[in-house]
Parts: C-alpha cells; sequence; structure tokens
C-alpha cells in the first residue's frame, strides 16, 4: 500500500469524532496564543490605550463614562472597554487579562473559520485553512492584542455561520436569524461605524442568492437587527442624557477624519503589498488556492454555490477597505480568515491529486522549491548569527547582530522543518505527502510559538514594565496618587510612553501643565520637555526617583514650599 493511501480520510475521521477537529484546533491555535503570554508587556498605542480606558471604567465603577486623565473619550465605541473591563473584574488587572477578550475572539474564529469552510468547502480544506490561519504572525500578534480587531472579526464570522445555519436548517431559520441580525448591532459597539462595511459585503450574497437562502423573508434576521439597533440607541440615548453633544462630537468627528484622509500616510497602494507580505508564508498557496475555487466546477456548476460567501464578500470588503481613505495593518484582518481557506483549498487540492495518482503533483514541486529556498537562507542566517560569522565578516555591526540574534533560534526551526518539507516534495524517493505536509505547517507553528516564548510576540514594551516593577518605583505606583505634568501636546512618541506608565499607575491624580502646581509630598509623571527643564533650572526642589523614555517620576519635595 503506497503512503498516499496511508493517509487518513479527514472526513470520516470527523464524523467519528465531531469535536476532535475543534480539539486539535484549539490545541494548534492556543499553545501560539500561550506562548505569546509568557512575557507580557502592552503594545502602545492601541492597545495601551484600549486597555488603559478599560481600566479607568473599573476604577471609576462608571461604565458609560471613559476617562482620560479626567477628560472624556469617546474617540471609539465601548464594546472592547466593556471586554478588557469584565476581564479585569474577573481575572484582575494586568496585560495578560487584558489579552482575555481578544484570546477567546482568536479561538472562537479559528472554530467559526471551521465550521464554515466545512459548509462552503469540505472538511479537510476547511481545517487545513485555519491551520494555515493560526500561523499567519499577524493574526497570532492580532490574536493576543488587547483590541477591537479579533473580537470583530469573531462576530464577522459568526454572522456568517449563523446565516448558513439558517440556510441548511430552515426549521431553526428564526434563531439563526435572530442570533444573524444581533451581530450586527453587537458590531457597532466593537468597531463603531466601520461595521457598516462587512454588512455591505454581505449584500450581494443576501441579495443575489435569495431564491436559494430566502433570508430576507427570514423575521428573525429582522428581529435581530432590530434587537441590536435598539441596544445602540438606548446607549445613544444614555450618552447624550449625560454628556450632551460631546461623545457624539468625538465619535462622528474621528469616523469624518478617517473616511476624508489617509490618516496614516500609507499611499493608495498600501493593501496591494501589505496584504501579501503579512499573509506569508502562505501568500503563494492563497493564489493557489483562489485559482483553484475560481476553476472548481462544485463552484460553477451549482445554482445554489455560495460562491457569493467565499469569493464575493472578501472580494467586496477588500474594495470597500481599498476605497476607505485610512488604510491600517489590522483592518484587513477582516478577510484573513478567508484568506486561510484560500490556502487550505489549496492543500486540500493538492493532496487529493497527490493520493489519487501517487505522484508529486508538479506544483507541490515548485512550492517545495520555494519553501526550500525560504529554508536555507532562514539557516544560513541564523547559523550565522548563532555562530557570530557575520560579525566577524563584518556583514553585521555589533548593534545590528545583537538585535537580530533573538530570532535566529524560530528561524533556525523553520529553516530544518522546511529543508525536511523540501527534500520530501523534491526528493526521487517514496512519496510521502504526509511528511510533506507535516513539516511545511509544524515549522511556523514551532518558529511563532519560540518566538512568543523570547517575547518577540506579546512583550512590546518591557523597559517600561520592568521600570515600573522597580523595587523603590512599584510600591508608589501602587499606593499613591500620581500626577501627569505635560507639556500641551504631548508628541505621538511621548503619547505613546504616557499610555503605558498609566497603565502602571494605581491611582490617577491630576493632570497639570506645570511643575509649580504640584503640592508637596505630591508625586507626578513629567514628560520629557519638563523633566529636562527642572533637572536643569530647579532639580533641589523635587526628587526624582527614575527616568524611562525621558519620563520622569519625581516627587515635590516639602523644603520647595518654603523656597517659594
Amino acid at each position: 500500500m503506497s503512503d498516499s493511501a496511508r493517509l487518513p480520510k479527514f472526513s470520516a475521521l470527523a464524523q467519528q469524532s465531531s469535536w476532535l477537529p475543534y480539539a486539535l484546533l484549539g490545541f494548534w491555535q492556543g499553545l501560539l496564543l500561550a506562548a505569546s503570554n509568557v512575557e507580557t508587556s502592552l503594545m502602545a498605542h492601541d492597545e495601551g490605550w484600549y486597555a488603559t480606558l478599560a481600566l479607568g471604567l473599573v476604577r471609576s465603577q462608571d461604565w458609560l463614562s471613559p476617562t482620560w486623565w479626567g477628560q472624556l473619550t469617546y474617540d471609539k465605541t465601548s464594546g472592547v472597554h466593556w471586554l478588557i473591563a469584565t476581564a479585569y473584574t474577573l481575572f484582575g488587572v494586568s496585560e495578560t487579562a487584558a489579552r482575555v477578550p481578544s484570546g477567546i475572539a482568536c479561538l472562537i474564529s479559528i472554530f467559526l473559520l471551521y465550521a464554515i469552510g466545512s459548509t462552503l468547502l469540505n472538511r479537510r480544506a476547511a481545517f487545513l485553512g485555519a491551520m494555515c490561519l493560526s500561523t499567519i504572525i499577524l493574526w497570532t500578534q492580532y490574536g493576543q492584542l488587547a483590541t477591537q480587531d479579533m473580537p470583530l472579526v469573531a462576530l464577522e464570522l459568526a454572522v456568517i455561520w449563523a446565516l448558513l445555519r439558517a440556510e441548511q436548517h430552515p426549521q431553526q431559520r428564526i434563531g439563526w436569524g435572530l442570533l444573524a441580525g444581533l451581530g450586527f448591532g453587537l458590531g457597532f459597539f466593537i468597531k463603531g461605524f466601520m461595521v457598516a462595511l462587512p454588512t455591505v459585503s454581505l449584500l450581494p450574497y443576501l441579495l443575489l442568492n435569495h431564491k436559494h437562502h430566502r433570508h430576507l423573508f427570514n423575521p428573525g434576521l429582522y428581529l435581530g437587527f432590530g434587537l441590536g439597533l435598539g441596544l445602540v440607541a438606548y446607549w445613544f440615548l444614555r450618552l447624550w442624557q449625560v454628556h450632551g453633544r460631546e461623545p457624539f462630537n468625538q465619535l462622528f468627528g474621528i469616523l469624518v477624519l478617517a473616511a476624508s484622509e489617509d490618516y496614516h500616510g500609507v499611499g493608495p497602494w498600501y493593501y496591494l503589498w501589505n496584504i501579501p507580505a503579512n499573509v506569508l508564508p502562505w501568500t503563494p498557496l492563497v493564489f493557489l488556492g483562489l485559482f483553484y475555487l475560481i476553476k472548481s466546477p462544485p463552484m460553477k456548476a451549482s445554482p445554489h454555490s455560495r460562491v457569493l460567501l467565499t469569493l464575493g464578500y472578501p472580494a467586496v470588503l477588500l474594495l470597500l477597505l481599498q476605497l476607505f481613505s485610512t488604510k491600517t495593518i489590522y483592518y484587513p484582518l477582516q478577510i484573513y480568515p478567508f484568506l486561510g481557506l484560500y490556502s487550505g483549498y489549496a492543500l486540500h487540492t493538492l493532496l487529493t491529486v497527490w493520493q489519487v495518482t501517487d505522484r508529486r503533483p508538479t506544483i507541490a514541486k515548485v512550492l517545495s522549491g520555494f519553501y526550500g529556498f525560504i529554508a536555507l537562507l532562514a539557516l544560513v542566517l541564523s547559523l550565522g548569527l548563532l555562530t557570530g560569522t557575520w560579525l566577524r565578516l563584518g556583514l553585521f555591526n555589533a548593534a545590528l547582530n545583537q538585535d537580530l540574534y533573538v530570532y535566529s533560534i524560530p528561524a533556525l526551526v523553520l529553516g530544518g522543518f522546511w529543508l525536511v518539507h523540501a527534500a520530501s516534495g523534491l526528493g526521487g524517493g517514496r512519496s510521502q505527502p504526509h511528511l510533506w505536509l507535516g513539516s511545511l505547517l509544524i515549522g511556523p507553528w514551532l518558529a511563532i510559538g519560540l518566538a512568543g516564548t523570547a517575547g518577540l510576540v506579546g512583550n512590546y514594551s518591557s523597559d517600561v514594565a520592568a521600570f515600573c516593577r522597580q523595587a523603590h518605583v512599584a510600591p508608589v505606583l501602587a499606593q499613591h496618587p500620581v500626577n501627569v505634568v505635560i507639556d500641551n501636546p504631548v508628541s505621538g512618541v511621548d503619547h505613546q510612553t504616557w499610555i503605558l506608565l498609566s497603565f502602571c499607575s494605581s491611582q490617577w491624580a491630576e493632570r497639570r501643565f506645570s511643575v509649580e502646581e504640584l503640592e508637596a509630598g505630591q508625586y507626578a509623571w513629567v514628560s520629557p520637555p519638563i523633566a529636562a527643564d527642572i533637572e536643569a533650572t530647579s532639580p533641589e526642589n523635587y526628587e526624582q526617583l527614575g527616568e524611562i523614555r525621558g519620563w520622569a517620576l519625581v516627587q515635590k519635595l516639602t523644603s520647595a514650599v518654603d523656597l517659594q
């Protein structure tokens, strides 16, 4: 019996144990998330911002009014703040707790992708697609960042899954329609007006395929949609009653700003290169899977095919994101599950041909050569770093060699597994599709896991965290109110540090613009320009407990009052 004939039929395994694929995927993605939280510190700006605003909700016990050092802040809707604040309430305040909602949403998204892919394509393609998605480093990174992005993706996939369930089980269509409709309103709490983009992206499926699914005649869909809008309307009403116009000025102002100009200045063709780069190492498989899906007979022949979901939804969403003026690295995360699905379908198709013919497909050999070339590069670079060869040859200076050294072990592991992959795909011996597939997937999985345990994924501000844990600093931040003294406005980099320092401070006091406003004995974070001025003009009036990224933690001395 050939090796290909011995490959287990994934659909048979899934039918014997319906929970097994979910358990395996949970293990596969869950270990990567856990590894990324071995060493934790927040990423500024966005993650630290959401985590700190949620911390303010817990401290004030006013979950309607996110504030930043006494200033009402509604630059985003409050859904993610509520999720993080709930995690703080359950698990205590920490960087890891702040990331719990995104981690749960990431796991749910992987499970939903498998369920959706099993319906749209087949179980093996869905399973492989979910495994590929987990090993896109940007996906796992945002799966453990305390931001809006992963909860939004989970909600979008939940809506699609509910629509498919309503289509498959007409007798339960009202309940599934209710869930799908409710998702739109809940999505607004997570991402605000940006939830309109995935909603519009579903319209081709809802309208053009209506004769088959008849969702538009499902009262549950409208009931859920109305319930979601009702929750949003109630929230708006409470905001108006308590704060008047201010929350709406901020919410609509941010929308207008993001829609009217390129807020990050990345240019109109940003996604053209950024998405293929960030989907690596599966970019070739994504395009191959798209090719197979477009030419696949099931996708063309059946009048009830779900091509408008499989291909249409992500295509329309990508088009809308491209038309939207502001472009970011994380907006396209909404289509990444489908890119993973395309990769899985490419692998499924190659394995099917391999099994049927007991010969390596030509495309599999080409892919083996591609990944083998990357393996050789990774091995050469990592071995050169580990042995100091590049430093001795003068190719890297000492600083660059030290910066890159931490990447050498993950790169070495990746290169080793992909070298096995290349050998199994290009070798002249027995056909070994299981070895070819396993080495392809396990290599990046182990590399990402090792990068996580080394702090490369998850530990973004270790210097600030270490400073705040120092023996002479930690008790002050834990037991005393701390003011902040800033120049106005605070620059971008300094603002990021301010956010991180605020998260480490257990009691926020006042926002001030001059150290003279401090009373004797009070503590304060002092922004870099003012800290430098203190050092130059009146160091005897303030005790500096430490300095990090130019920010100083100071205490105003009693003697300063006498001098005044």
